[in-house]
């Protein structure tokens, strides 16, 4: 397998440090990681470089950037959190190309890297071929995370503030717990739950079954039933579970494309029209207020 010289991964906390590490060690021979000092043990990597002294992402970037400069690496790999676009367009400049974001699949053919993302909301792919250096946003679950964990040999260095940018307030988020790309087993929620005693009968459901539970966009941003993070979609979580339940789900293309890399699809539905079924490996054409109650009953 070609593979390139040299990787830098930028991550921000241990979970994309694991999976970055892992798809970086797939590509290139050599893997530097760039963490914050919050990262307590970092694995994975030729030689791993703490960042001290900023309590933000951005208080970070002028020494990513020049760190980055410094190492020259042919590929920079980071999440696709806000952070790390942030990171990621600051980094672009300063190479000279542009970030790919939301990229879903990653490979290196004559000492370049191809990624291949989606586009025209889901509609179609588009596959780039990188500059020099590339810069690179890669969506949660599109490497697999290492199972062995070697520490890095680390070494702290001082984060330089951007002048002009003072941190005035920092508060901790209230964590959902939720964890949708790393899930095995997922039961999506949709329109078709009108009431919220529907929704309540899904998470019963999803609870029988260990599974976690999501969302389309509407039952996330506009009937504020689930927080965000459960949102599935093209601008939400893209997922690779082993088998995804859709309930009530009509099947849009912007949802399907965020369960496009599911093992099996499990669809419930009352209209026997609905799109999902033309995706579905498995469907149930009923009312899921009858449906969900009956299969959560069989459940052991």
């Amino acid at each position: 397998m070609e593979k390139l010289n040299r990787a830098v991964v930028i991550a921000l906390n241990e979970k994309s440090m694991n999976e970055l590490t892992s798809g970086a060690a797939g590509i290139a021979g050599e893997v530097i990681l760039i963490c914050p000092h919050t990262v307590e043990s970092p694995s994975n990597a030729a030689k791993a470089y703490r960042l001290c002294g900023g309590e933000s992402a951005v208080q970070f970037i002028p020494t990513i950037v020049k760190l980055c400069k410094e190492l020259a690496p042919d590929v920079i790999l980071l999440d696709c959190s806000k952070n790390s676009r942030l990171i990621a367009a600051h980094a672009a400049a300063e190479f000279e190309t542009a970030a790919q974001v939301d990229v879903s699949e990653l490979r290196v053919e004559g000492g370049r890297v191809i990624t291949k993302r989606m586009v025209f909301g889901g509609a179609a792919f588009n596959e780039e071929r990188s500059a020099e250096t590339a810069v690179v946003c890669v969506g949660a679950g599109t490497f697999s995370a290492s199972d062995s964990l070697e520490p890095a040999a680390a070494e702290e260095i001082s984060a330089e503030p951007p002048a002009g940018v003072t941190l005035v307030e920092r508060r901790e988020k209230e964590a959902s717990g939720c964890d949708l790309g790393a899930a095995k087993l997922v039961v999506g929620v949709g329109r078709g739950a009108s009431e919220e005693s529907d929704l309540e009968l899904c998470k019963a459901f999803a609870a029988k079954l260990g599974a976690e539970l999501g969302c389309t966009r509407p039952v996330a941003e506009e009937k504020q039933w689930l927080p965000k993070e459960r949102y599935i979609g093209v601008s939400g979580a893209m997922l690779k579970p082993e088998t995804y339940i859709a309930v009530g789900i009509s099947g849009q293309i912007q949802h399907v494309v965020g369960i496009s890399s599911a093992g099996t699809i499990i669809a419930v539905d009352k209209n026997e029209a609905a799109p999902i079924f033309k995706y579905c490996d498995y469907g149930i054409v009923g009312d899921l207020r009858k449906i969900i109650p009956a299969l959560t009953a069989l459940i052991g």
